[in-house]
């Protein structure tokens, strides 16, 4: 059978396995191809499902958390989210002993904190300070005057050194 420049889709179903026949026979005195024919010219391309396939279901979008809100307890989900900052003036202005009132601003507390060192300190800070330092032991004075007295003049060169290392 004869290849007449047509693919083997656009040849009758007899002529496309014609070929193929005549290769397949023992038979000596059967009719050889053309010069003309190639491999491709053997296989025809498959034509497209008369059924078409299932359809693919749509992925389930995956689920996400949002980890910003989410809290361990109740007592926590109580407190508000604060910047890190503020918790830490929060914890400052509760270790020195001042009223933890939740509902007054931080500055308000800040400035309360700053204005007991404006005036003069109260008598209560000045006698547990000069009782932490030993300012007033009647001893301590004597032990630092004697000190003065054996050092004499090198305590004036010692402060004039230490003033010009300074200047």
């Amino acid at each position: 059978m004869l290849n007449l420049g047509l693919s083997t889709a656009q040849m009758l179903p007899d002529q496309a396995t014609a070929p193929l026949d005549a290769a397949c026979n023992d038979d000596p005195v059967a009719e050889e191809a053309p010069a003309g024919t190639t491999v491709e010219d053997l296989f025809a391309t498959p034509t497209t499902a008369a059924i078409l396939s299932k359809p693919q279901h749509p992925q389930r979008p995956r689920r996400t958390f949002d980890m910003t809100s989410v809290h361990r307890s109740a007592r926590l989900a109580k407190k508000p989210a604060l910047p890190a900052v503020q918790r830490a003036q929060r914890n400052l202005i509760r270790k020195l002993g001042l009223p933890a009132d939740e509902l007054r601003p931080i500055e308000e507390l800040l400035q309360e904190f700053i204005s007991m060192f404006t005036g003069p300190l109260p008598e209560q800070i000045v006698a547990a300070m000069t009782a932490i330092f030993d300012l007033d032991d009647e001893e301590a004075d004597s032990v630092n005057e004697a000190l003065l007295q054996y050092a004499g003049d090198a305590v004036e060169d010692l402060q004039g050194e230490v003033a010009a290392g300074l200047a």
